[in-house]
């Protein structure tokens, strides 16, 4: 069989099968727009900012699993903060869940301030919120993909949270 007619016979079966995984997509309650098959037969799904792919459930067990952890990193006040999520906590952040976690804190001016760190639900756009101190000063208000994130093994023993409490 020649490979054009093998090409042919491909792209005849995705448009066959794409209504069907279309639907499926659909009623899960995921939306998906499909291009035109691509030059080499493909064909691209895109999922909106707001919604995952299904295999998100499937990275979050293989990021705890793999002891990916991450810094988050923002600006305010003309510095940097930051606080390390352990890899459950950075596995909930990455799958939409809305997690909210105290910081070590910090100084400023020689003052101590504690900082509390909310990361928003995929629902709310993977939002984030940085606020200090007790009396509910407000840090940072932004995007989750607006912060540095780096990703990393963790150095933390399996009980610890991303302060370093048991």
């Amino acid at each position: 069989m020649s490979s054009n007619k093998k090409s042919a016979q491909q792209i005849a079966l995705w448009a066959e099968a794409l209504p069907a995984l279309n639907k499926e997509l659909r009623d899960s309650g995921r939306t998906v727009i499909t291009e035109t098959g691509l030059s080499d037969g493909d064909y691209q799904a895109h999922f909106p900012q707001n919604r995952s792919a299904a295999t998100e459930n499937l990275t979050q067990a293989k990021d705890a699993a793999n002891n990916l952890a991450a810094t988050i990193t923002v600006e305010w006040g003309y510095e940097n903060h930051s606080i390390t999520l352990s890899p459950d906590q950075w596995s909930e952040v990455k799958s939409g869940e809305g997690l909210g976690v105290e910081g070590d804190g910090y100084y400023y001016e020689g003052e101590f301030f504690e900082d509390f760190w909310n990361f928003g639900s995929a629902e709310e756009a993977y939002s984030l919120e940085v606020s200090y101190g007790h009396d509910g000063g407000t840090g940072y208000i932004g995007s989750l993909s607006d912060a540095t994130v780096e990703e990393h093994q963790w150095a933390g023993s399996p009980e610890q949270d991303a302060t370093g409490k048991v």
